[in-house]
């Protein structure tokens, strides 16, 4: 845990040079890194992601940004692809590699100002985020694409600060079977390496219990 809790303050350390340095203008923050130091999401997030808050030159965009970044961090990867720009780097203070997805998609409704802060350094960052009826919609378009435990277990911390869930049959249907193929040791394993121990045997027990009771009772 000392290795993801080292990667968060590096998170923030990023978040607050982005900041400084005038990107987060045109970003808005979303994923579970936005969940985790928005809004206490009890599983730690290793990628920060974005997508645009305004038309951009995403080509210009990508150029400065990499400088910027070049000039802080020991980069691994970078690509300015036809959907989302990516980048990758090594900081000082984590010794995992930090990825920066940015969607190229410009995402206006459900932007807020929230300020983002971890509970193991003092660092408070102001973002433009994601509110969390557009990040249930955004988990939810996910799950359709990929079978990543982290996306329901976010979806049950939605669910549990009151966010309502807007599910198609076929939707439920889909969750439903996905979260059936999960087993014992997945919960003990890919989603609890990300937990603190309490909460992780919570879910060895449990499981999605939560969610698929939520999802048939819609």
């Amino acid at each position: 845990m000392q290795s993801l809790r080292q990667h968060e303050i590096f998170e923030l350390e990023v978040l607050e040079g982005l900041s400084k340095a005038g990107f987060l203008r045109s970003l808005v923050f979303g994923g579970g890194t936005m969940l985790r130091v928005c809004h206490d999401l009890p599983r730690y997030s290793v990628d920060l992601d974005f997508w645009f808050s305004r038309k951009t030159d995403t080509k210009k965009f990508y150029e400065e940004l990499l400088t910027f970044f070049k000039g802080r961090y020991q980069m691994t990867d970078f690509k300015n692809k036809h959907f989302t720009i990516l980048y990758e780097f090594r900081g000082k203070t984590s010794d995992r590699k930090l990825k920066v997805e940015i969607r190229k998609e410009v995402l206006i409704k459900g932007v807020e100002q929230k300020i983002a802060y971890s509970k193991y350094g003092s660092m408070q960052v102001l973002v433009p985020a994601l509110s969390l009826e557009e990040m249930a919609q955004r988990k939810i378009e996910a799950i359709k694409g990929r079978t990543e435990m982290r996306d329901y277990f976010d979806l049950e911390f939605l669910l549990r600060k009151g966010i309502k869930l807007k599910l198609s049959d076929e939707e439920k249907v889909l969750l439903q079977k996905r979260i059936a193929h999960f087993k014992k040791e997945d919960y003990g394993g890919i989603l609890g390496s990300l937990l603190e121990k309490d909460l992780r045997s919570h879910y060895i027990t449990h499981g999605f219990s939560y969610l698929l009771e939520a999802v048939r009772s819609l």
